[in-house]
């Protein structure tokens, strides 16, 4: 067996003794428990967490617009004709249509913000949006007053709820967990969607106040918003009627308010559709003079334990101008469309459309004779539909047929009794417009968004740089981003369609960019190569479905091995 010898013992001991002195004088020179910078560099003590962890920097190298989870009541008409929606996610976007184009704005730049986003006009056309703050778990609402923009906060979860959401979080996701009490809020956990991976369904999510949230503007231009409060279980409300915000708890008895859609009367009373989830039903509220009154929306089915019902999912609700609520809501067990129409103190209900699996995303707008029209999701085939009652009954028709469009529909009917139709469109990554003023339904763009960040691959240059490929998942681009001082020019590598997952980033000697990534497209593992600024291609194999999980090296001589 080898044996140290005594004099390698003895330098190894001399070297180990004058580091520890170093590493001593380093604290002692900064304090008691203090770091000091390493040595020649320029990073302060400051720089270093006490546990002796870096402080992480974090830049948004590619951040395009995101938005999903949009309310049934995020696009409304004026009375002139033009038409305005909300949306967001990352933030509150608002975009009005001029007569030619849509023209989009950043209402509330916070990040986090905008999901659930429902939109009321008062009188002088002016919109009103209640959303969700994800970041803060809270219910925010922003108003235009004709020459600004204002933003503020309705509800909060209180302190204690944020410890039991944090609580909770880490004991399912002990090793994830941030410092700050708002990651909960901010990264909650998502029941995943199997149809559509990009718009997560929020059911077992921990969430906080002001999801579900749904606004309406009364005639005296008071607002009037109902919301989920996941923390308490139960459906709040909040208005400005009094001059102050005042919150409510409208509905305590299980976990109930999920799916809420408020509409005002002409005697500015809410009223209110909601999901009861405890017990798998419909439920109305509404506010009369002595108080909150709440019932269950009946069903036309015997419920058992061998046929149980579950409706109620999806509500939209409108008043008609005898101040009547008209509902739009899901049957989930039989996947039919249903609505409930209330007049002379009994529940009028009917199947719209049991064509399938039918009825998710319901919104619901009444026209100029309080005949109800309602959009409606299939996810049969995985697009839009309409729904329209006259004097001899129900007629349907699709609105899309190119899959993949029609999520978060939100109905508006304008002056001229057209119906207008906001909703998400995946196929083109694209929030867009369904309208119908003849017998066709047109459409247009409102904005884009992108969902960009998946397989990454990080290099740093010579210089430090960083350098990254990563994967557009609402395009199916291999995308690469370079940083320059403090910019990010970001390129297009490949775009042929659902190609560079699973990306492996190197760089050349001459910090030339190259990347081996599978197109599941082909099924092929393929190789980019950037000489000079341009993107040169090879394929590197095609024996069958071959490519996944590549990962990139150079010898010394520079040649690529892929693995």
């Amino acid at each position: 067996m080898y044996q140290k010898q005594p004099r390698t013992i003895f330098i190894r001991t001399i070297l180990t003794l004058l580091t520890l002195l170093v590493m001593s004088g380093m604290l002692a020179s900064t304090g008691s428990g203090a770091l000091a910078p390493l040595p020649n560099s320029d990073l302060s003590a400051q720089d270093f967490a006490a546990d002796q962890t870096w402080i992480w920097d974090i830049q948004r190298v590619d951040a395009p617009r995101l938005f999903f989870n949009m309310g049934n009541h995020s696009i409304r008409s004026d009375s002139a004709g033009y038409n305005h929606v909300a949306y967001g996610g990352d933030h509150l976007y608002y975009a009005r249509f001029d007569g030619s184009d849509w023209i989009a704005t950043i209402v509330d730049g916070a990040f986090g913000v905008g999901e659930y986003a429902s939109l009321a006009l008062d009188k002088n056309k002016y919109p009103h949006i209640s959303y969700y703050d994800s970041y803060n778990g809270s219910l925010k609402y922003a108003y235009y007053t004709g020459t600004q923009w204002v933003v503020g906060v309705i509800d909060n979860p209180s302190s204690a709820a944020q410890a039991a959401a944090e609580t909770e979080l880490t004991d399912m996701t002990s090793s994830l967990v941030e410092s700050s009490p708002r990651w909960n809020w901010l990264h909650p956990i998502l029941e995943a969607d199997a149809s559509n991976a990009f718009a997560p369904s929020a059911l077992n999510a921990i969430q906080g106040v002001g999801t579900y949230n749904s606004i309406a503007v009364d005639s005296s231009g008071y607002v009037h918003i109902s919301y989920f409060d996941a923390v308490n279980s139960d459906l709040k409300y909040a208005t400005n009627s009094s001059g102050t915000w005042v919150t409510t708890v409208v509905d305590s008895k299980g976990r109930v308010g999920k799916y809420t859609s408020i509409a005002v009367d002409s005697n500015k009373r809410p009223h209110i559709s909601y999901f009861d989830e405890s017990n798998d039903r419909l439920k109305y509220a509404y506010l009369s003079s002595s108080g909150w009154n709440k019932e269950t929306v009946p069903v036309d089915q015997q419920c058992s334990e061998t046929n149980p019902c579950l409706v109620g999912g999806y509500s939209s609700i409108a008043v008609d101008s005898l101040n009547r609520p008209h509902i739009s809501y899901y049957d989930t067990i039989n996947g039919d469309l249903l609505y409930a129409h209330k007049k002379s103190g009994e529940w009028e209900l009917a199947k719209v459309d049991s064509s399938g699996n039918v009825g998710g995303y319901t919104s619901i707008a009444l026209d100029d004779d309080d005949n109800p029209r309602i959009s409606y999701y299939s996810f049969s085939t995985n697009n839009i539909k309409y729904a329209s009652k006259s004097s001899s009954g129900w007629s349907t028709s699709n609105v899309t047929t190119d899959g993949e469009a029609g999520k978060f529909t939100s109905l508006a009917i304008d002056k001229d009794n057209v119906p207008r139709i906001a909703y998400l469109d995946l196929n083109k990554a694209m929030l867009r417009e369904a309208y119908r003023k003849t017998s066709t339904w047109s459409g247009r763009d409102i904005d884009a968004f992108r969902d960009v960040g998946l397989s990454t691959s990080l290099r740093l240059n010579n210089a430090g740089d960083p350098y990254i490929s990563y994967y557009n998942t609402s395009t199916d681009d291999l995308k690469f981003a370079s940083r320059s001082l403090t910019s990010w020019p970001i390129q297009i590598v490949a775009e042929a369609g659902d190609v560079g997952l699973y990306s492996s980033l190197q760089l050349d000697f001459y910090n030339n960019p190259k990347i081996a990534y599978y197109d599941a497209t082909t099924g092929d593992l393929r190789y980019a190569n950037n000489v000079g600024g341009v993107w040169y291609y090879d394929v590197i194999d095609t024996s069958g479905d071959v490519g996944l999980y590549p990962s990139l090296a150079f010898d010394t001589l520079s040649n690529p091995h892929v693995s």
